[in-house]
């Protein structure tokens, strides 16, 4: 009896609810063109610059760190 009652609730359960009714959109949705693209111009920029910063810090970075290691050892300052 008991089994009954419940298989019998879960048949009145409704499986799907809607909550609210679909309405058809007034004007199409599309992505906003120049902003996109003005988007992945400043990020392009900004990547570049940061690449180009890291490379020249590398570069100066590199040449203070052999100076400093040539003078250590005694052999004056490298010619490049």
């Amino acid at each position: 009896m008991y089994e009954q009652s419940v298989l019998d609730q879960n048949r009145e359960i409704p499986i799907l609810h809607v909550i609210d009714a679909a309405d058809v959109p007034l004007h199409k949705a599309r992505p906003k063109y120049s902003l996109v693209l003005a988007g992945a111009f400043i990020g392009a920029w900004l990547v570049s610059y940061i690449v180009i910063a890291f490379v020249s810090y590398g570069k100066a970075f590199n040449r203070r760190y052999r100076a400093y290691a040539y003078s250590a050892k005694g052999n004056g300052l490298p010619r490049n």
